[in-house]
């Protein structure tokens, strides 16, 4: 897979803590970090585009607990396979907690453009990402 992953971050609803925010990683790597949002129903409105290369299966939508005093706090995930990319995917996804409980959910839309990666594409990719932190 190589080509340009645009993800928008919506919103989380009846998530189990404040300051929350969301990655996105595929497979172990982490693409996409959203801005915390002070609520239990966070409205990110978070659009990134990244430029990917590599084999991924899944692709794992993350919510944490922002924690200025410890580790951030892990809400919930889902778990999304990679190949839906190809025609996009919208929706509303239940998050689960590590033990398989409800968690709230998270509305997220994705989509996929196949073709080449540069380096200059990577670069910017990593300057606009440390612009966000």
């Amino acid at each position: 897979m190589e080509g340009k992953l645009t993800a928008v971050l919506i919103s989380g609803k009846d998530l189990k803590g404040d300051d929350a925010y969301a990655v996105v990683k595929l497979g172990k790597k982490q693409v996409i970090k959203t801005n915390k949002d002070d609520s239990h129903n966070p409205d990110w409105n978070f659009t990134r585009e990244v430029h990917i290369k590599g084999d991924y299966d899944e692709m794992t939508i993350a919510v944490y607990e922002d924690d200025d005093f410890s580790s951030d706090d892990f809400l919930g995930s889902v778990v999304l396979p990679v190949s839906g990319l190809a025609s996009g995917i919208n929706g509303t996804f239940p998050l689960l907690t590590k033990e398989g409980e409800p968690a709230g959910e998270i509305r997220a839309m994705f989509s996929f453009e196949a073709g080449k990666v540069s380096f200059f594409d990577t670069l910017k990719d990593k300057l606009h990402d440390s612009d966000s932190d």
